[in-house]
């Protein structure tokens, strides 16, 4: 389920919560179906309560329970945006992270696996998480696109990449000859161009 909100200070509170590993409590929030396809969305305003829950959760139980259908890169294109995949991929390189606005900052890493290849953004605290030429499986990113283009984007809410991108062993065989021309990604063994 999604979190909508365009209140800044409803996403700090939100954002230290999560930093914390700690449940959320929501109050005078709404639930309702996405605009941008099957999905429910938790609407949140600028009336919304946030607080720390009382309850405590087994977050691995919850982890295992709600993990996304793990995907190649090329079957982007049949997931719409705001939707949760899971991806197994090697790191081709890492940008610096830069400031989106005050007290929000963003980190864009391009990744490959066997099938093609696309642009990964991390978000705050998952800054600096991945690493070039190493492998990880990511769970819960969500796709989303921009002109057309489909990419990943971790939340910037309450993404916990640290738990769940634990690093495997190389793809060597389906990553070799990986060069960067200027905005896009050629992959000479697969073919694939991602722009």
């Amino acid at each position: 389920m999604r979190l909508v909100g365009f209140d800044a200070g409803k996403q700090q509170e939100l954002a230290s919560i999560c930093a914390k590993n700690e449940p959320v409590a929501l109050e005078n929030c709404e639930i309702k179906q996405s605009k941008y396809g099957e999905r429910m969305e938790i609407v949140v305003s600028k009336l919304t309560k946030v607080s720390m829950s009382p309850r405590k959760y087994n977050k691995d139980e919850i982890l295992k329970s709600s993990l996304a259908p793990q995907i190649n890169i090329d079957e982007l294109s049949q997931y719409a945006d705001y939707e949760e995949v899971s991806v197994e991929i090697k790191v081709h390189s890492v940008e610096e992270k830069i400031e989106v606005k005050p007290d929000l900052w963003k980190q864009e890493v391009i990744v490959a696996d066997g099938s093609a290849s696309t642009k990964i953004t991390l978000w705050q605290s998952d800054i600096g998480k991945l690493e070039p030429n190493k492998s990880y499986l990511i769970n819960n990113v969500s796709v989303t696109s921009y002109k057309g283009i489909k990419s990943l984007s971790a939340s910037y809410n309450c993404s916990d990449i640290g738990d769940v991108t634990e690093p495997i062993e190389d793809h060597k065989e389906k990553f070799e000859d990986v060069h960067v021309l200027g905005a896009f990604i050629e992959m000479n063994k697969i073919f694939m161009t991602v722009y």
